[in-house]
C-alpha cells in the first residue's frame, strides 16, 4: 500500500535517539534557537573588521546557544550561571560608555547596529517560546536567565556599535 503525502516520516524527526513530532514545542524552540544562532553569524560577518572585539563576544554566545540547543535536546551538558554573569559584566562595560537614556530608542543606524537590534528582537522570541517549554518540561533556570540577559546584551552593543560610528540615536517622543 502507496503511503499518502503527510502520512510518513516527514512529520516526524529525530531529536537524540528520540523520534518526535516536528510540531513538538521542544523542535518549534531549538528551530527558533537555530534562527538566532544563524542571525548572529550574518550580524558577525559584518562585525568582524571593525569589531573584533564584540565578534569574539558574539563567538562565545554562538557556542552557549549550541549548549542550551544540546541541553533541551539530549540533556547534555547544562548552561552555568557563570556565563549569565558574563553577559552582565560585557552589559556594564559597553553600557557605561554610552550617554543615559530616557526614551525609547529606534532601532535605526548602521547596518551592523541594525542587525544587533535584529538579533536582540529575535532573542527576545526565543526567549517566550522557551518560557512557554518551561511550563511544559521544567527548564535549567539559567536558560531563561541567559536569554533574557542576551537580548539586554544586544541592544547595548547595537547602540554601542551606532556611537562609535558617530551615528546619533534617534528616540521615540
Amino acid at each position: 500500500m502507496k503511503k499518502k503525502i503527510g502520512q510518513g516520516n516527514e512529520r516526524i524527526t529525530c531529536l537524540g535517539k528520540m523520534k518526535t513530532r516536528k510540531d513538538d514545542l521542544k523542535i518549534e524552540a531549538l528551530g527558533h534557537l537555530d534562527e538566532l544562532n544563524c542571525l548572529i553569524g550574518l550580524t558577525r560577518s559584518f562585525l568582524k573588521k571593525q569589531f573584533e572585539k564584540i565578534d569574539k563576544i558574539l563567538e562565545e554566545i554562538q557556542s552557549n546557544i549550541f549548549l542550551i540547543g544540546s541541553e533541551i535536546a539530549v540533556g547534555s551538558k547544562k548552561l552555568k550561571v557563570k556565563e549569565v554573569k558574563k553577559i552582565e559584566k560585557i552589559i556594564k562595560e559597553y553600557d557605561k560608555r554610552l550617554p543615559t537614556i530616557k526614551k525609547f530608542v529606534y532601532p535605526i543606524g548602521v547596518k551592523e547596529s541594525c542587525l544587533l537590534h535584529l538579533c536582540r528582537s529575535f532573542c527576545r522570541r526565543v526567549e517566550r517560546i522557551f518560557v512557554k517549554l518551561d511550563k511544559k518540561i521544567k527548564l535549567n533556570p539559567v536558560i531563561l536567565a541567559y536569554l533574557n540577559r542576551l537580548s539586554d546584551l544586544f541592544f547595548v552593543l547595537a547602540r554601542y556599535v551606532n556611537f562609535k560610528n558617530k551615528q546619533k540615536e534617534k528616540y521615540w517622543n
